[in-house]
C-alpha cells in the first residue's frame, strides 16, 4: 500500500524528470534555429563580399570633404554615383585622414545610404532595414548626396578642424581625406 508521502514523491520526481526532457527538447530546438540563423548569415555574408568583388568598381566617389558643425560634430559629404546596371541597397565606406605623405592617420567606416546609425550588435543581425525604408538606395545611373556624422571622431580632429591649422608633417592630419568602397549590398 502507497502512503501519501510516497505518492508526492513519485509525483515530484516524474515532474522534475518531465522539466528535463522539456528543457533538453527545448534547448535542442534553440541549437537548430541558432545553427540555421548562423548558416544564412554566412551565405549573405559571402553575396556580400561577391557582391564588393564585383560591383565596386561601378561606384564612382566624388567630392569629399570633411565640416564642422556646430563646432562640436564632424561630418563627412560626398557623393556616390551607381555608374553599373543594378540597384544598390547599402554600401559601406573607408574614409582615411591622411597625412602629408598620404598615409592615413585614422580610419573610420561609414554606411552613408542609412538614414540613422545603429550598434554593431545591430549591424551583425542584419536589423538595418525597416518598413518605412522603400526600395534601393541608388537606382542605376544615379547620384546619391549624403552626409554622414562620424560620432567616434577623435577630439584632436575636431580641434585641427576648428582651427584650420592642418601639419605638413608625417603623421599629423594634413586635411585631405580619401574614401574607398569596402562593402556593397545589391538589390536582389
Amino acid at each position: 500500500m502507497l502512503k501519501k508521502k510516497n505518492i508526492y514523491v513519485i509525483l515530484v520526481s516524474a515532474l522534475i524528470a518531465f522539466l528535463v526532457i522539456i528543457s533538453s527538447f527545448l534547448s535542442l530546438i534553440i541549437y537548430w534555429q541558432w545553427r540555421q540563423l548562423r548558416l544564412a548569415y554566412n551565405y549573405y555574408e559571402t553575396l556580400e563580399e561577391g557582391d564588393t568583388i564585383s560591383y565596386a568598381k561601378n561606384l564612382e566617389l566624388d567630392s569629399f570633404r570633411i565640416s564642422l558643425v556646430f563646432h562640436r560634430y564632424v561630418v563627412v559629404i560626398g557623393k556616390i554615383k551607381n555608374k553599373g546596371k543594378r540597384a544598390i541597397m547599402s554600401t559601406a565606406l573607408k574614409i582615411d585622414f591622411l597625412d602629408s605623405l598620404n598615409n592615413p592617420v585614422y580610419s573610420s567606416d561609414i554606411y552613408p545610404l542609412e538614414p540613422f546609425q545603429h550598434t554593431k550588435s545591430f549591424k551583425k543581425m542584419r536589423f538595418t532595414y525597416f518598413a518605412f525604408l522603400k526600395g534601393p538606395a541608388i537606382e542605376p545611373n544615379k547620384t546619391v548626396v549624403f552626409r554622414y556624422h562620424l560620432w567616434q571622431c577623435p577630439k584632436k580632429f575636431m580641434k585641427i578642424l576648428r582651427n584650420g591649422s592642418f601639419s605638413n608633417k608625417p603623421g599629423e592630419w594634413s586635411g585631405k581625406i580619401s574614401a574607398k568602397v569596402i562593402k556593397v549590398k545589391l538589390k536582389p
